[in-house]
């Protein structure tokens, strides 16, 4: 089991995560008020459980790929927030992500009995793959090919493996101008919606949450393209990832959502390869998956919309 704790001021948030076994664990922290440092908890006590970064597979880990961290240590301290500022800082901050992930996969590969790498796989390998705007189908295909050739069965069988599955299927289905996978399910009102009925007509696709602050941020761009496109043009569905429906009916009503909403449908999310919130598709008349928020500008959405 893997348990992780948060804690977030005003400020910054502090994290630290823990591998959990069979028996009784017990963490506790003191009250002390330097109880952090460096993003991670201080005067703590364990017992069965042991922080996943103080391990000695991490360790291990640290110290396969010390080189490519030391780069990016380096290349972070010397520009700090200015990386974000600038479009070259950002490209070669990118391609020391891309190598400190390459010496993960080489990691992962030589070490798959380990549930340490198919944590690592999953947090860290997976989710660089599906946030990165150059990855293609090949790199789905091949991480699917690593998750069924390095793992042991009881990895890869589990609630999370199968989840993980799904979500690398999903994502290579889900390929622009290839028609987008069909579902059928409910919407709030219980009415029944089917996206290969909707053919005819374009239809925006967004996966949302309320707990998500970027999601919150996009609202008001799909409110926009809601009052500029009549439903007769455009149908717009959100699928919503949120855990309370008391919240989620709030903000629908607070916001005058008036658009159909799905919630609680897991599976066209997996359908689909829903890694990252938010995600804009945009499907055209004849079903087919024209726009792709995953590694495309809201731009080209735009130009989509008003050349329909």
């Amino acid at each position: 089991m893997v348990l992780s704790i948060t804690y977030s001021d005003s400020s910054i948030s502090y994290y630290d995560d823990y591998f959990i076994g069979i028996n009784h664990a017990l963490i506790s922290f003191s009250s002390k008020t330097d109880f952090v440092a460096d993003g991670h908890f201080k005067h703590r006590t364990l017992k069965n459980a042991v922080e996943i970064y103080q391990s000695k597979i991490s360790k291990k880990r640290i110290q396969f790929a010390k080189d490519e961290f030391k780069e990016m240590n380096l290349f972070v301290n010397l520009h700090k927030d200015s990386i974000w500022k600038s479009d070259s800082l950002k490209r070669i901050f990118y391609e020391m992500g891309n190598k400190v992930n390459e010496k993960n996969l080489s990691f992962v590969k030589q070490h798959g009995n380990e549930y340490y790498s198919f944590w690592l796989f999953k947090t860290q390998i997976l989710s660089k793959t599906f946030t990165d705007e150059k990855a293609d189908i090949n790199d789905f295909k091949q991480l699917l090919n690593l998750l069924n050739s390095c793992f042991p069965v009881a990895f890869r069988e589990s609630v999370e493996g199968k989840k993980i599955k799904q979500l690398l299927k999903g994502r290579i289905a889900t390929q622009k101008d290839r028609s987008a996978p069909d579902f059928q399910t409910k919407d709030i009102k219980g009415n029944m919606i089917r996206l290969n009925d909707l053919k005819g007509k374009f239809v925006l696709l967004d996966f949302w949450a309320t707990w998500c602050g970027p999601c919150m941020a996009e609202l008001p761009f799909i409110q926009k393209i809601r009052a500029d496109y009549p439903a007769t043009q455009l149908t717009i569905v959100s699928i919503s990832a949120d855990v309370s429906y008391t919240k989620f009916e709030k903000v629908i009503k607070e916001n005058n959502m008036n658009w159909t909403h799905i919630y609680g449908e897991n599976n066209i999310v997996k359908e689909f390869g829903i890694m990252v919130y938010p995600t804009i598709l945009l499907i055209n008349k004849d079903g087919v998956l024209v726009f792709d928020g995953r590694v495309e500008e809201k731009d080209k959405l735009i130009r989509l919309l008003k050349e329909m």
